[in-house]
């Protein structure tokens, strides 16, 4: 009875490590595609500098857009040109 445990454990362990090998290189492939934790600390850096930025540049598009939608600017009537 021991020897039959005994075969059962070594199968179970060695089908475990059958699967668990691809399954771990599929994952560290997964892994090396996103950014890694010096980027993560790059990027979270760059954006406490500067937290609105991406709103900025934001409002700045618009602005452009709303100009273009305006057309040219009429000149002020009480300027003296």
């Amino acid at each position: 009875m021991l020897a039959n445990t005994t075969f059962i454990a070594a199968i179970c362990l060695i089908g475990f490590i059958a699967l668990a090998y691809p399954i771990s290189l599929f994952l560290g492939a997964r892994r090396g595609r996103e950014a890694g934790d010096f980027e993560l600390w790059r990027r979270a850096g760059r954006r406490a500098r500067n937290p609105w930025q991406s709103e900025d540049e934001s409002l700045e598009a618009l602005a452009k857009e709303v100009d273009k939608f305006r057309g040219p600017k009429a000149p002020d009537v009480d300027s003296p040109t």
